[in-house]
């Protein structure tokens, strides 16, 4: 996966203009699951690198010291912070709950046959379903209303949360229903290749972002679980231990099916 992403980073730099390289960094973040920050730094590093071959090609004649440009720092990694995934799930809810997409199933006379089904009632119903909650409190507010127009049979437009009377929640909201990176039709015939936006994979997106999400409550679980585990051993007290094991064999085991159908290897 982290050859692949180099690949794909190296061949976003070579596209020349910024705007352009900027929507699929993006885009790569969104479905490599990755900070885009740390795609960035990368990106950065290999336009820096781009720069300094091109001067001294251009300057055959003169040795030149070029400066090395400092690193940009890299950020600090949690991987047990949820952050990154509320906020993903949050901004697909508001941005197309009202929207359908469709899943397979097979009838009783063993057809296939294809379900429409609405993506707010799909996100509220499927981390309702497993009691996942929100660490930060506005999405978790943004979240129990959709859960609560969903159980009068009805569901918000998004000038709702724009004009909701908590100013901490609209603003939260304008912020996710407004991308910068939003492509028209003609930057394909420019880049002469296929933008695929967001809105075209809606289902992929939705079901990536809910089990991302999912993936990393259990990591939170499980570290939890762990830590509990040390110190229960630390107190000595050992007839709690094979229960915590247990749960922690458990825990595992649904984060190995989860990361399954993310197409993902769990290494830790």
């Amino acid at each position: 996966k982290a050859g692949l992403i180099k690949e794909i980073v190296q061949s976003i730099a070579l596209i020349p203009d910024q705007i352009i390289r900027s929507v699929y960094v993006k885009e790569c973040s969104v479905m490599m699951d990755m900070a885009e920050q740390t795609l960035m730094n990368e990106l950065n590093k290999n336009l820096r690198k781009k720069f300094r071959q091109t001067s001294m090609q251009n300057l055959p004649d003169q040795i030149l010291e070029t400066p090395e440009l400092p690193a940009e720092k890299q950020l600090e990694v949690n991987y047990n912070d949820t952050e990154y995934q509320e906020k993903d799930v949050i901004r697909l809810l508001l941005n197309y709950g009202k929207s359908e997409i469709e899943f397979e199933e097979v009838d009783e006379n063993k057809r296939k046959i294809k379900i429409p089904v609405n993506v707010a009632n799909f996100i509220v119903n499927d981390l309702a379903g497993d009691e996942i909650t929100f660490s930060n409190s506005t999405y978790q507010k943004i979240f129990d209303e959709y859960a609560e127009f969903i159980s009068n049979e009805d569901l918000p437009d998004e000038k709702y949360f724009i004009n909701h009377n908590s100013r901490k929640l609209s603003s939260t909201s304008i912020d996710l229903l407004t991308s910068p990176y939003e492509l028209s039709d003609k930057w394909e015939i420019i880049a002469r290749i296929e933008v695929l936006t967001e809105a075209k994979l809606l289902k992929n997106a939705v079901v990536h972002s809910v089990l991302s999400f999912k993936a990393k409550k259990i990591e939170q679980l499980i570290a939890k679980n762990q830590q509990t585990l040390k110190q229960t051993e630390q107190d000595e007290r050992y007839e709690e231990i094979p229960e915590l094991l247990k749960k922690q064999q458990e825990l595992k085991s649904i984060s190995k099916d989860i990361n399954k159908q993310l197409g993902r290897v769990i290494t830790r």
